[in-house]
């Protein structure tokens, strides 16, 4: 005869069907099944997270006020200098030299056989014609290995139309000493919204918008002093029989365990500029209207963000409009490329330029 029981359980009841005369809960065995179900209605779970202890918050916002106040504005360039935010004591990285050699030869064969040299060489030319990296004038056989970095590196293929190759530099390769570049630098602090907080986001107004910020990492200089932590090497113009090139990064790069957290305290701190009428970079607006709405845009923007990318909603169109016609304008006076524009309404992508929909 099948019987049917509720069990109590810290988080609800359930109904258990047995087939025995004298059920006995799952749950009052030694398995993982309650510390399962337990996890499952925990509020983390769901994006929910409790209250951070006090002393966390204020030891993070210490280390963020300390670390913002290091970022330079460079005037003329319209970009902003990072400092990067390393561990102390420092620790040693090695230089990784020989290693960078060996998975340069071994992996350029690789891309030979799989007809992808061509490709790969056009990346790092793309680089250097960017300017995020620069070429460094060594010779191989005497390049400089103190207080210096060499990173190795290798190609993903990926669906995306806009990067069919990509180039994944492996900060998180270590030395004979256990320590890689990502070890010697602070991860930061986690600044980005809970994913739940963005799904609800997107579902507050009628006009859905969502843009995306363009090689977002390559947006922010690294200090001169930091250029040397991330060198890399490659054969001149693609060929294999060439000699070996050695070249460093002057811009952020993706694959940095630091990456993340500059780019949002930059985010962050950019727009945090437009937040005073006629003040730093609102002034460069014309005075009235203009300038309040540059206000009101930059602090929908701020709060839109997830990494490198905005979800944004709005009830009326001309403020959707608006939104499109001026963001662009703002993130551009931080060296920030806002694009991919896509929305849910077609009238609001019509004042978006056409280079800067999602294709």
């Amino acid at each position: 005869m099948t019987t049917m029981m509720a069990v109590r359980t810290r988080q609800q009841w359930y109904e258990n069907m047995k087939n025995q005369v004298n059920p006995i809960s799952p749950f009052d065995s030694d398995t993982k099944l309650e510390d399962l179900l337990k996890t499952f209605f925990e509020l983390s779970s769901i994006g929910i997270l409790p209250h951070a202890k006090t002393k966390d918050l204020f030891e993070s916002r210490k280390f963020i006020d300390t670390f913002c106040k290091q970022i330079m504005y460079d005037d003329k360039n319209l970009e902003y200098v990072v400092p990067i935010p390393w561990r102390e004591p420092r620790l040693k990285v090695q230089s990784m030299l020989r290693p960078a050699i060996a998975q340069l030869i071994s992996h350029g064969k690789l891309l030979k056989e799989l007809n992808l040299l061509k490709a790969y060489d056009d990346c790092i030319q793309l680089y250097l014609q960017k300017g995020f990296i620069k070429p460094i004038e060594e010779m191989l056989q005497e390049a400089n290995e103190i207080d210096t970095t060499y990173l190795c590196h290798f190609g993903v293929i990926s669906e995306s139309k806009s990067t069919p190759l990509r180039i994944v530099f492996q900060c998180n390769k270590q030395g004979k000493n256990n320590i890689s570049i990502n070890n010697a630098a602070y991860t930061g602090v986690n600044l980005l919204p809970s994913v739940m907080d963005m799904q609800l986001k997107s579902r507050c107004g009628r006009i859905l918008i969502c843009s995306d910020l363009e090689k977002a990492f390559h947006s922010l200089r690294l200090r001169d002093e930091d250029h040397n932590r991330f060198r890399f090497l490659w054969f001149e113009n693609g060929n294999l029989q060439g000699r070996i090139k050695i070249y460093a990064f002057q811009y952020l790069l993706f694959g940095f365990i630091s990456s993340p957290f500059i780019l949002y305290c930059c985010l962050q701190m950019h727009l945090q500029r437009f937040q005073e009428v006629d003040k730093d970079l609102n002034a460069l607006f014309p005075k009235g209207n203009i300038q309040k709405m540059v206000k009101i845009v930059a602090q929908v923007l701020a709060d839109s963000l997830y990494s490198d990318n905005s979800i944004v909603t709005f009830e009326n169109t001309d403020d959707a409009i608006a939104f499109c016609k001026l963001s662009p304008k703002l993130m551009e006076l931080g060296n920030f490329k806002l694009s991919k524009f896509t929305s849910n309404d077609k009238n609001v992508l019509q004042h978006v330029d056409i280079s800067k929909q999602q294709t």
